[in-house]
Order: C-alpha cells, then structure tokens, then sequence
C-alpha cells in the first residue's frame, strides 16, 4: 500500500513537472511566434516600400528613355530632310545646268552649219563665174573651197567635242555628291530606325 502511494506520488510529481515545462515551452513559443510576426510585419512593410520605389524608377527610366528616343528620332528626321532637300536643289541645277549647255551647243551648231551653207553657196556661185573665165582658176578655187570647209566643219566639230567635254566634266561630280549624300541619307534613316526598333 505504501508502495502505491509512492508511486502515484512520483507519477502527480512527474506530471505537474511536465505541464509546468510545456506551458512554459508554450509561453516561450507565443513569445517567439509574435517576435517572429512583428519580424514578418516590418519585412513586408520594407518590401512594399522597396517595390514602391522600384516601380517609381523604372516608370521614371521608361519615361526618360522614351523621350530621348524621340528626340533622337526627331533630330535624325530633321537632318534627313535637310540632306534630302539639299540633294534634290543641287540635282536641280546640276540638270539645269545641263541645259542650258546643251542649248548653247545646239544654237553654236546651228549657226555654223548655216555659215557653212552660206560660204558653200557663194563658192558655188564664184565657181560658176570663175568657170566662164578660167577653168585652171576654177579647179583651183573649188579646192581651196573644200579645204576651207573641211576646216571649218573640222574646227566646229573639235570645239563642240570641247565644250561636250567640259559640261560633263563639270556636271558629273555635282551629281555624284547628290548621290553619295542620298545614299548617306538612307544608311543613316536605316541605322536609326535599327538602333530605335531594338
């Protein structure tokens, strides 16, 4: 009997132990699980805050980019047009130019033609006079006749081929500036249309 008393005392002292040290460990545990809340609390209040922030520098930064795209585009545009309308003036006087030598070498050729027209006529008329006095004096002038001619359409056709020359000669770089700086125009709208769309 006094053996059961023992043992039942040992048993209540054992279980009061117990239940002393898990409302304790249980006390320690709410304590540690509201530190641990608070801890979570501020974490998410500063990760909140910190996306807040991120999402203020990027809107800022896509804003900023955005508008030196622009500008840029603007500028590019700009330059492009002034190039443009520069080429199509200088490919304007380049043709006119053109033109108007053509037309001085048109009139210079009509002209000369008619004086030639002109001395073959008279020489065809002082050879038919010459003819009733001397046949001798005829065959002659009928040959200077020629050769004067053939000088003559000899020197129209050199100075013709000169002036040809000289128009090309003046033209043609002006037109291969237009062309290198429409080219240019292109490459530098196609550059920047690449660098804009990446």
């Amino acid at each position: 009997m006094r053996v059961c008393r023992l043992v039942c005392w040992i048993n209540k002292y054992i279980c009061s132990g117990s239940s002393s040290s898990s409302s304790s460990s249980s006390s320690s545990s709410s304590s540690s699980s509201s530190s641990s809340n608070s801890r979570s609390s501020t974490c998410s209040i500063t990760s909140s805050s910190n996306r807040g922030s991120n999402s203020s520098s990027s809107s800022s930064s896509s804003s900023s980019s955005s508008k030196s795209s622009t500008l840029v585009v603007a500028v590019v545009v700009v330059v492009v047009v002034i190039v443009v309308v520069g080429a199509v003036v200088l490919a304007a006087v380049a043709v006119e130019v053109v033109v108007k030598v053509v037309h001085v070498i048109v009139v210079v050729e009509v002209v000369v033609i008619v004086i030639v027209v002109v001395v073959v006529l008279v020489v065809v008329k002082v050879v038919h006079i010459v003819i009733v006095v001397v046949e001798v004096v005829v065959i002659v002038v009928v040959v200077v006749v020629v050769v004067v001619v053939v000088v003559v359409v000899v020197v129209v056709v050199i100075a013709t081929a000169v002036v040809v020359v000289v128009a090309v000669v003046k033209v043609v770089p002006l037109i291969v500036v237009v062309v290198v700086i429409v080219v240019a125009a292109v490459v530098v709208v196609v550059v920047v249309a690449v660098v804009v769309v990446k």
